[in-house]
Order: structure tokens, then C-alpha cells, then sequence
């Protein structure tokens, strides 16, 4: 019985760290749509490179990336006007043609 528990509350145990380790990261700052643009043009030279709808229109994930690739951002809008980081990175390499359309 002592086993049985043992290797129940270890299988707790790892399934609570897979679930951590495979959980999406949670958004880095967030601030209202405007002064976030504001921000990323202004500090980091970046223009919104793309925009795609998610959550059944509640939310927006964006793109933006300088032109030079030198850095890059992708945003969670969510329907309140807050825009999130979700990650940044540097080396941006925008990808034409698009996948799939004829060269």
C-alpha cells in the first residue's frame, strides 16, 4: 500500500513538471496598444511586419520586426487594448515569397 502511494504521488510529482515545462510562456509586459507601438517604434526602430486574428476574434498576435532584421517582437492584442509580449529576438529574416505561392 505504502508502494502504491509512493508511486502515485510520483507520478503526480512528474506529471506537474511536464505540465510546467510544456505550458506555454505567460506573456511579458503588457500596455495599451498605442504606447506599446509607440514604444517598439520609437526604442527599437520596429514597424508591424504581420497580424493574424486568434481566439475567434478576441485577440491578435502581431509581428513587428525592424527592417533591417536586426530585432524583432511578437504581441498578444487582446480585445481590452492591452498588447503583451510574448517574445522577442534578434536577427529577423522575413521570409518572401510567401510559403507555397509560385516564385
Amino acid at each position: 500500500m505504502l508502494r502504491a502511494l509512493r508511486f502515485a504521488g510520483q507520478a503526480v510529482l512528474l506529471l506537474l513538471l511536464l505540465a510546467a515545462w510544456s505550458a506555454p510562456a505567460r506573456a511579458g509586459p503588457c500596455l495599451p496598444w498605442a504606447e506599446m507601438a509607440a514604444r517598439l517604434s520609437a526604442q527599437h526602430q520596429q514597424a508591424r511586419a504581420g497580424v493574424g486574428v486568434a481566439a475567434g476574434g478576441r485577440e491578435a498576435v502581431e509581428l513587428w520586426a525592424r527592417p533591417d532584421g536586426g530585432t524583432w517582437t511578437v504581441l498578444l492584442t487582446r480585445a481590452d487594448g492591452f498588447a503583451c509580449v510574448l517574445r522577442d529576438g534578434k536577427d529577423w529574416l522575413p521570409a518572401s515569397p510567401l510559403w507555397g505561392a509560385p516564385s
